[in-house]
């Protein structure tokens, strides 16, 4: 039989956190799942890990790219393999909460003219510490307005229904970053229903090494701003310590700036 879910990861050098986000998955209380991941060639140590664990665990898929595709045209190769019901996608860094997939899989079957549901995130560090809560307009009808502005609907804490993502073409493979967003915004177009789960079901990294890392911030001066453009202002004098006085001027600025301001710059 064919699992409920199916679980669709892609891979490229997280070897750091990657066991924290397999086992995070695996130890779901909700099992009847498929693990497909794709192993982009990575080179630091992820590819022995990955093997490490498909050979332990049935439900692990493990594909491994003959060449560098990137993540956009990866997720479209799981996408062809999965035969779940259900898609729910992670991140080789982030970390589920046991309860992710049995929330959301009762959330779909309850509302069957939903086509995806999200939750809310809590944001860690490179060291797994806590940050802050992800800010989100209390409307999902605002939240769908403005998508072309921002993307409130995180992508590793997102179900959403095979046939949905299929009828569509699945990911945008123009789309180097953002694929979530750009899908999004099509299944927004094309009239599809979106529902939301109202509890914190992952934490999400703030990887200094991911595909959105922002080059001409310092790795503490960004998570400082995570937390001005997540309205948690307070947070953010934990990581002044990691600052230079010229970075300090700023974040001073920043938190004396009404929170209005940033709302078009969350990603």
């Amino acid at each position: 039989m064919s699992p409920k879910v199916s679980v669709v990861m892609s891979v490229y050098n997280n070897g750091r956190y990657l066991a924290e986000a397999v086992d995070s998955v695996l130890s779901q209380s909700f099992d009847d799942f498929e693990f497909i991941i794709i192993d982009d060639c990575s080179t630091d140590g992820a590819s022995e890990t990955l093997e490490k664990y498909a050979s332990q665990d049935s439900r692990i898929v493990l594909v491994k790219n003959e060449t560098n595709i990137g993540l956009t045209k990866s997720l479209n190769k799981t996408l062809k393999i999965a035969k779940g019901e259900y898609i729910a996608r992670m991140d080789g860094d982030d970390i589920c909460l046991p309860d992710r997939f049995k929330k959301q899989v009762e959330y779909l079957d309850r509302n069957p003219d939903i086509a995806l549901v999200f939750a809310d995130i809590f944001l860690i560090d490179k060291n797994s510490k806590d940050i802050c809560m992800r800010y989100r307009p209390k409307s999902i009808k605002k939240m769908l307005l403005n998508l072309e502005i921002c993307n409130y609907f995180p992508h590793p804490a997102v179900m959403l229904r095979g046939t949905a993502i299929s009828a569509l073409g699945g990911y945008n493979e123009s789309c180097r970053t953002g694929q979530d967003q750009n899908l999004w915004i099509r299944m927004r177009d094309a009239g599809y229903l979106f529902g939301y789960v109202n509890e914190i079901l992952l934490k999400y990294r703030v990887n200094p090494d991911s595909v959105r890392g922002e080059e001409r911030y310092n790795y503490w001066f960004k998570v400082a701003i995570y937390c001005i453009w997540n309205n948690s202002r307070c947070a953010n004098f934990r990581y002044w310590k990691n600052l230079t006085l010229l970075q300090m001027v700023e974040m001073f600025i920043r938190a004396l700036m009404p929170f209005s301001f940033y709302l078009r710059r969350l990603k």
